[in-house]
């Protein structure tokens, strides 16, 4: 069995699509570009612009985007479906540290006062 070979630099340009914009309208022709970061212009060939090692890999997703995905895909709230998924995260959020404030009182009053909070900011329509 073969083993399959993984390229490293993947264009996200095509580079028959940079290749019009070289000096002599080849692959092998040189095309100025510009690095934004260090606000810096230079010439190089088609394989050291409009790519990035490993752009199309797969990744694994971080919590956050596992999260975003779930509710999207299983959400009935409105602000979720209208693709506002975020503004549900950060309100989810709050409340996650309201609770996790709780976790660490022992004062009944305190942890009253607290669930309450919790409950008016489940109903605010932030």
């Amino acid at each position: 069995m073969k083993k399959q070979r993984i390229t490293k630099r993947q264009h996200y340009v095509q580079r028959a699509y940079l290749s019009e914009w070289t000096n002599n309208c080849t692959d092998s022709g040189l095309l100025w570009a510009y690095r934004k970061p260090e606000n810096k212009t230079f010439q190089s060939g088609l394989m050291g612009v409009g790519q990035e090692n490993y752009f199309y890999e797969m990744k694994r997703l971080s919590d956050v985007e596992l999260m975003h995905c779930v509710l999207c895909a299983r959400s009935s709230i409105d602000v979720v479906n209208n693709n506002k998924p975020y503004f549900y995260l950060e309100r989810n959020q709050e409340i996650w540290k309201l609770e996790d404030k709780i976790k660490n009182k022992t004062n009944k009053k305190v942890i009253d006062e607290l669930n309450q909070e919790i409950s008016d900011f489940k109903k605010t329509d932030r």
